[in-house]
């Protein structure tokens, strides 16, 4: 299973999201490097992404970098897959993002998951739409442990309707215990937003809605983004680390 194929999954999927996102773009140059606003003053949906990995077009990046400079009025990035080049830090310097953080992508063919049995899952789980759009967006804050407001109109519109894309809240009306967000991109499955709130965690509900939105449709392959903390959890299910990702702030 190709790398390559679920990173291309991975733009594509933020290339819809950011179409049905209020406040939302995606720009594209010839070669591939994206100029993406996700709608949110959060830095790292916002910027420059290279899919091209281990040499972006570094023309593409420098060219799309003075306009995020000059027109975004959002935090923004730079992105690349693994460690940035000398090139590639100098960019980011000359645009003042110098400091670095990192994400571990993570991939997983379908037939090799891991799954509980489905009738095991301890909390329900219920698919929701923009219409509960505040709802899950609160429930997304909550488990991420920072403000709702820091998401803007982020997770709340549109894009909880596009098409493939599915938003679950886990527990009772009114006591979320956890959230995910599933999007179907072609052949693979993109999972986001496995959040638990603190009071929540260690009693299996991230892993209850992860399961449910692995069980949602068929795909090929799955990917997602996964903290230090989380990936022993879908270490377990079957995925592996396919790569680090690298975020210039």
């Amino acid at each position: 299973m190709s790398t390559d194929a679920a990173v291309n999954a991975w733009f594509d999927t933020m290339d819809l999201l950011a179409a049905d996102t209020a406040g939302g773009s995606s720009r594209r140059a010839a070669n591939g490097t994206r100029l993406l606003v996700g709608g949110a003053p959060l830095a790292t949906v916002n910027g420059v992404f290279t899919p091209e990995s281990p040499y972006p077009d570094l023309g593409e990046v420098a060219e799309l970098a003075a306009v995020a400079a000059a027109e975004l009025a959002v935090p923004w990035c730079l992105h690349m897959r693994g460690e940035p080049s000398p090139e590639l830090l100098e960019i980011g310097a000359r645009h003042g993002r110098t400091t670095r953080s990192a994400t571990t992508f993570m991939t997983c063919a379908a037939g090799d998951l891991r799954l509980g049995p489905p009738d095991g899952q301890r909390v329900p789980v219920r698919a929701v739409t923009s219409a509960q759009g505040v709802e899950y967006q609160a429930a997304v804050a909550a488990g991420f442990e920072v403000p709702a407001e820091l998401f803007g109109s982020f997770m709340r519109g549109p894009e909880l309707d596009a098409p493939g894309a599915t938003a679950y809240l886990a527990g009772t009306p009114g006591d979320p215990v956890a959230t995910g967000f599933g999007v179907l991109a072609g052949e693979w499955l993109g999972v986001f937003n496995i959040a638990t709130p603190p009071a929540h965690r260690r009693h299996g509900y991230a892993r209850a809605v992860t399961e449910h939105i692995l069980r949602s449709v068929p795909y090929t392959g799955v990917f997602l983004t996964s903290t230090e903390m989380a990936l022993p959890l879908y270490e377990s299910m079957g995925f592996r680390v396919a790569e680090t990702w690298t975020y210039l702030t």
